[in-house]
């Protein structure tokens, strides 16, 4: 078995015991990733044998072996399952009678895989909840009479099939199925939602779970509790958190931020990315309702725009909410429209790479849109609050001696006035603005942009990746501040073309295409509106 350029190989029978033991007595230390990256883990070891144990191992594992996983989940030892399911460790592995060989459910290790990017405590909580279904089957089992016996063990809840590998789903109704169904309704329910865990398809029950206490009021009072900064030492301890296995409405709680500025991210973050159960978590630890992101967005604003109907409908029941507070640039945006019906009616396009590049997308477009438009914008950049470029831990800025001031389109006006201009020019391919831009305003002499290439970026809503960035220029500049453009990023490149700053030009160039933002020579005169673009070729 390989992995990568790693040949996996099998435990022999002493070295398999020493690792069961290791689990037994806490050995951490022994379940290192590097260790364990080399080790097949997905098969059947026989672990040793605990006399005063109940049930036995043997009572729901006939076969007297299993997975090193199996054991951990079973012995509760958290931190070894999530080093086991970091390693590749599949938690369906099981001993088919028919083969004679060890076998697993297809798709799970992919799933379980997917459920650790989304909360490593809540994928650990899985196993040790699948493994706690095999016991509790096995103690169904063997408590029932020999004729009772033959209908649990023959009849799953799910499939109505026999079942001989039986997983107890909720210990209140004792119903059982088989773990293939187990394991297919794991996969098939989706994350983030209210419904936490599995449930039992027989009586409707919940498996093993909290109640559903709804996130209550005083949310604000709670949140202004928390400290605006900490000092290191005090962030560390606040921060600290033992790994355990928890239920998925548990694990949504979980590092919900210390800070107030912490906390607004988060909360924000859990809204833009639908999950309703952190989202509740978070309300539930305090939160402003009415905290702006970048753009200015609350996070009403967000669920909305997302179209998140039980999000909303989650805040729009919390006290202290304000459902009249609009993105930044928004007002200006409503109050004067954009005129899109008065664009110019027929935009010139140039190709200026294409002597250089025959295929290569990168145009000019003069004369496409209206000065009612251009005025529009003018007001939209006005009404915006610069971005803070001081560098940060977290990120940092090209120090250009730029303003940038970060702008969405929430209604989708301006998307739509560009797409119109550019779908003009091109046939063959279909052009699709993402809503999130910039104003760029070069404030200082000699503000500059060297050499670079652009990344591409994914729209939020639609899932659309970009391939292309669009600069739409609201100033003429006399002198200086072109858009040159290179074959390469290299310092002693020669430009292969210039494009000069005149009010309402739009350039659209792919993001791989080398270019610089030549140096200005006057104050306050450059000004762009910069997006991404997706260009995609229609059928």
């Amino acid at each position: 078995m390989t992995l990568g350029t790693t040949t996996k190989r099998l435990l022999s029978d002493e070295e398999a015991l020493a690792l069961f033991q290791a689990i037994d007595s806490k050995q951490y230390s022994s379940f290192g990733l590097v260790k364990l990256s080399t080790l097949n883990l997905n098969e059947l070891y026989r672990p040793p044998l605990r006399k005063l144990e109940k049930p036995s191992l043997r009572t729901w594992n006939p076969s007297g072996s299993c997975s090193l996983l199996t054991y951990a989940a079973y012995r509760m030892r958290d931190v070894v399952v999530m080093n086991l399911l970091n390693a590749g460790s599949d938690p369906s592995i099981y001993y088919d009678e028919t083969l004679k060989k060890s076998s697993c459910v297809p798709g799970v290790l992919n799933y379980i895989k997917g459920v650790q990017g989304y909360s490593p405590e809540y994928a650990a909580w899985i196993v040790r909840r699948v493994v706690a279904g095999r016991v509790q089957a096995a103690e169904v089992l063997e408590s029932a009479t020999q004729q009772q016996q033959q209908g649990f063990n023959c009849i799953c809840e799910y499939c109505r099939s026999a079942s001989v590998r039986p997983v107890c789903i909720c210990s209140r109704c004792k119903h059982l199925v088989c773990e293939q169904c187990f394991w297919k309704a794991q996969q098939e329910r989706p994350l983030k939602t209210r419904i936490a865990e599995l449930s039992c398809r027989a009586c409707g029950g919940k498996g093993d779970t909290e109640g559903k206490a709804e996130a209550g009021n005083g949310t604000l009072d709670k949140f202004l509790l928390l400290p605006v900064e900490l000092k290191p030492a005090e962030y560390k301890r606040a921060t600290r958190c033992k790994f355990k296995a928890m239920r998925e409405n548990e694990a949504a709680a979980l590092r919900p931020g210390v800070t107030r500025r912490e906390r607004a991210e988060q909360f924000l973050k859990a809204v833009s990315q639908g999950n309703m159960l952190r989202v509740r978590a978070l309300i539930r630890a305090g939160v402003d309702p009415n905290v702006r992101g970048e753009v200015g967005e609350t996070a009403l604003n967000i669920a909305e725009w997302m179209g998140y109907v039980g999000i909303r409908d989650m805040l729009l029941g919390i006290d202290n909410i304000d459902p009249a507070l609009i993105p930044y640039g928004a007002k200006a945006l409503g109050s004067k429209g954009l005129g899109v019906e008065d664009s110019a009616t027929e935009p010139k396009f140039s190709h200026i790479l294409r002597q250089h590049f025959s295929s290569e997308a990168t145009v000019v477009v003069d004369k496409g849109f209206s000065e009612s438009f251009l005025g529009c914008l003018g007001d939209i950049y006005s009404s915006l609050h610069p971005v803070d470029l001081t560098p940060t831990k977290r990120r940092t800025f090209s120090q250009t001696c730029a303003v940038r001031s970060v702008f969405c389109d929430w209604k989708g006006e301006i998307c739509k006035a560009i797409e119109n201009v550019l779908n003009q020019g091109f046939s063959t391919v279909r052009c699709t603005v993402h809503p999130m831009m910039r104003f760029i305003c070069y404030v200082q002499k000699g503000g500059s942009m060297p050499i670079h290439t652009d990344l591409a970026k994914t729209d939020a809503r639609s899932g659309n990746t970009s391939t292309h960035t669009f600069i739409l220029h609201l100033n003429d500049c006399d002198d200086g501040g072109e858009t040159a453009f290179y074959k390469q990023v290299k310092c002693d490149e020669k430009a292969l073309a210039k494009v000069y700053p005149v009010r309402g030009r739009l350039l659209v160039f792919p993001h791989d295409r080398a270019h610089a933002g030549l140096a200005v020579f006057k104050e306050n005169q450059k000004l762009f509106l910069r997006g991404e673009v997706m260009v995609s070729v229609t059928k």
